[in-house]
């Protein structure tokens, strides 16, 4: 399989992911970041899922240091594998908070067509 590489376009040179994660980095003063991955990569979406729990765990950082503005950051993720119909279905899988109402694993995964349209395990 080939290498997984993280490019820094800020930096226009390739780096490692623990320089991209380090705390305090170029990745936590981003406005943006794009993350691209080969659909059938094990490697990319691990990188991918590094990358958001970095962002996320530093933003629970500074928000539990009551750090000015911290309250009124938050994360979006935007994925091109759900199409604009699906968003109801993705917030009422990610926001629900009753739980007989609250959709499982296997109910989104047939909700949002995944076997078919994707048919990837993850």
């Amino acid at each position: 399989e080939r290498a997984t590489r993280l490019y820094d376009v800020a930096s226009r040179r390739f780096v490692s992911l623990s320089e991209l994660v380090q705390p305090g980095g170029a990745l936590h003063d981003a406005d943006a970041v794009c993350i691209g991955e080969l659909h059938d990569s094990d490697a990319d979406h691990t990188m991918q899922r590094l990358i958001y729990n970095a962002l996320a765990r530093q933003l629970f950082n500074e928000k539990q240091a009551k750090r000015p503005n911290a309250l009124q950051k938050r994360i979006a993720v935007g994925v091109e594998y759900f199409s604009r119909p699906q968003q109801n279905m993705l917030d009422g899988f990610v926001f629900k908070k009753d739980p007989e109402k609250q959709m499982t694993a296997a109910g989104f995964r047939k909700a949002c067509d995944w076997d078919s349209v994707w048919n990837y395990d993850w």
